[in-house]
């Protein structure tokens, strides 16, 4: 179930975020979270078609407005985030906060008050905070299938500092390794997950960035084990597995944090994302490619 609830914020005056925390009210049917904001009432006006404007709108497939900004996210495992020192995000005094709450039904009535924590900085922006967005869309995963392989490429279009990595799958994923291979040849890892769990996510904090620059390619690869030998599988016997929402459903991505330093470095990046999205969702279904080398 995908339901996007609105809460008003009325601060005194504009603040610098420079970080977030979110607490699940109900773990046992919280499954994830993803926190935007809304300066132009769009959301709020979904919300009030049903006459109702405590219970939220339905989600499923995205938000239906265009965010002012994001705070981040929650998956299960995460920590409280805090940003990249010299970054922040701005929150407006007078905007909503959207929670996009994916919760996972548990078969009777259950109830959730879950939090969001907001650490402000006094400190303006002296650089710019931004993501990596790299993976597949155009899953085709056949039943019995043990070690199905996809992989992408991404080459960066500006220099940038990976701050964070967060790996994405659902269910029967196993493995998601990620590396750099810088325009000299230098071979850079930078995650390597050989035993997936999609309850145990979150983004992993780099205790000091990783420069790359212009020209760097970024390599990812994420296996899915569809068998019926696969402990995790919720299908047994198993069936067919495409891309979506639904946990049961699958995905295969990697979000970068990353931190830039001039705004035509911001508008290029996303200019490779959408780039990176549109190859991921119309490139051909991977079918028993074989695992790439381990790069040293």
């Amino acid at each position: 179930m995908y339901r996007n609830l609105v809460v008003p914020i009325n601060l005194p005056a504009d603040k610098w975020v420079r970080g977030m925390e979110f607490h699940p009210g109900n773990a046992k049917i919280v499954h994830h979270v993803i926190l935007m904001t809304d300066d132009k009432g769009e959301a709020r006006k979904l919300d009030l078609k049903d006459g109702n404007a405590e219970d939220g709108y339905p989600g499923y497939g995205g938000m239906g407005f265009t965010p002012s900004s994001s705070l981040g996210g929650y998956t299960p495992g995460d920590i409280p985030k805090f940003y990249t020192e010299g970054t922040a995000s701005k929150l407006s005094k007078k905007t909503d906060v959207v929670f996009s709450m994916h919760y996972h039904p548990s078969g009777k009535p259950e109830s959730d008050k879950s939090e969001i924590g907001i650490y402000f900085t006094d400190k303006a922006p002296t650089r710019r905070g931004s993501v990596v967005l790299m993976g597949v869309l155009n899953i085709d995963i056949p039943a019995g299938e043990k070690q199905l392989v996809e992989t992408a490429d991404y080459v960066l279009p500006c220099d940038l500092e990976v701050s964070g990595i967060m790996p994405h799958m659902h269910i029967i994923g196993r493995e998601n390794r990620i590396h750099a291979e810088t325009p000299d040849g230098k071979v850079i890892p930078l995650i390597w997950v050989k035993n997936w769990d999609i309850n145990w996510q979150g983004t992993y904090r780099l205790k000091t960035p990783i420069k790359l620059v212009r020209g760097t390619k970024l390599k990812g690869v994420w296996t899915h084990d569809n068998s019926a030998e696969n402990p995790h599988n919720p299908s047994i016997p198993p069936i067919r597995v495409k891309n979506g929402e639904n946990s049961t459903d699958e995905m295969a991505g990697v979000i970068l944090e990353v931190v830039l330093d001039k705004w035509e470095d911001e508008l290029a990046l996303w200019g490779a994302n959408l780039g990176m999205l549109a190859k991921a969702y119309f490139a051909p279904p991977a079918h028993n490619v074989p695992l790439p080398p381990v790069k040293p």
